[in-house]
């Protein structure tokens, strides 16, 4: 029991950690930002990157030795929205991370760098969506384990 407790605590922490990237990449990015603020968004999408890995192998680790066994988990409808739900977010956070690179490469002399506006929308859609669906998650999680099907 509490190896099983030591992983779903751990997989939360690390689904915190997550969301709390993303929620940071949503309110630092601006339309008008310099160098340095592109730098901040270019860590805080790395340790995005590596939340989003240590999500799932904290979540692999739940379903090979928690409590319900990978046979719980893999005949759920509910678990595989949740990972498709995943998929679909981090394909979401792709465009993001290309775009901090692409855009620190255009400032000024001065460090300033101007988003064009219809890159700064769909940025913040992104980000926004990626949010949305992460809000999803937990409610499937819920779902499953209390063995709906």
């Amino acid at each position: 029991m509490l190896r099983d407790s030591l992983l779903a605590w751990a997989h939360f922490i690390t689904i915190f950690a997550l969301v709390s990237t993303v929620v940071a990449e949503l309110v630092l990015y601006r339309r008008q930002m310099d160098v340095v603020r592109l730098t901040q968004l270019q860590g805080i999408d790395r340790a995005y990157g590596i939340a989003a890995g240590l999500v799932i192998v904290t979540g692999v680790s739940r379903v090979i030795w928690g409590l319900k066994g990978a046979g719980f988990y893999l005949s759920d409808p509910f678990f595989w929205t949740k990972m498709a739900l995943f998929v679909i977010v981090g394909l979401l956070s792709i465009p993001p991370t290309i775009h901090y690179l692409r855009v620190k490469n255009t400032a000024g002399a001065d460090g300033a760098v101007a988003v064009p506006e219809a890159a700064f929308q769909t940025m913040r859609r992104l980000l926004g969506a990626e949010l949305v669906l992460l809000a999803c998650i937990p409610f499937l999680a819920a779902m499953l384990a209390h063995g709906y099907h």
